[in-house]
């Protein structure tokens, strides 16, 4: 979809999480409420470069540039003209300085300096996802443990084996 978004590399999406604090997120599925409020899934407001929740007036359509910049054609425009409405908060926090709370919100520490807007590439269309396909890795495992099995019963009859050639050779 045009309205999911993507931080590329180290940064992050400012949002206001349910306690009313900022909570950072990489990727978000955005939605427009009935009133103009730009939230996530979750029902999270966006924030914008100056902290604040983003509103949209009524418009034809949105988009999202590849530096957080919210463009919009108004629904009274007679042209299809895009008019830069706002701009997404992205932050690059140290890795050190995140925690993750109980509600599963991305948050800084206390006692650190308050992240600045920084220059972070979005991409629009796309969301992140695990890398990881869970049924390929589940038969991968039952695979390696099954060869692994397979490897201590052969160990297990060559020293049997050893053993009996062993004991024809002592009967002498």
């Amino acid at each position: 979809r045009e309205m999911d978004i993507v931080a590329k590399s180290d940064g992050f999406f400012s949002v206001q999480a349910k306690d009313g604090e900022e909570a950072l997120i990489r990727t978000a599925s955005l939605q427009v409420l009935t009133n103009g409020d730009l939230v996530t899934a979750n029902g999270d407001p966006i924030l914008n470069q100056g902290g604040v929740p983003i509103n949209l007036p009524p418009h034809k359509t949105m988009s999202i540039g590849s530096d957080g910049t919210i463009s919009i054609v108004p629904a009274d425009s007679q042209a299809n003209q895009l008019v830069v409405l706002d701009r997404l908060r992205t932050v690059k926090p140290n890795a050190e300085d995140m925690y993750k709370d109980l509600a599963g919100n991305i948050r800084v520490k206390e006692g650190v300096a308050e992240l600045n807007q920084e220059n972070v590439s979005v991409v629009s269309g796309a969301l992140e996802t695990s890398n990881v396909n869970t049924a390929e890795a589940l038969v991968n495992m039952i695979e390696l443990s099954r060869k692994y099995e397979m490897q201590v019963k052969m160990m297990k009859t060559s020293k049997e084996h050893a053993q009996k050639s062993d004991s024809l050779l002592s009967v002498r």
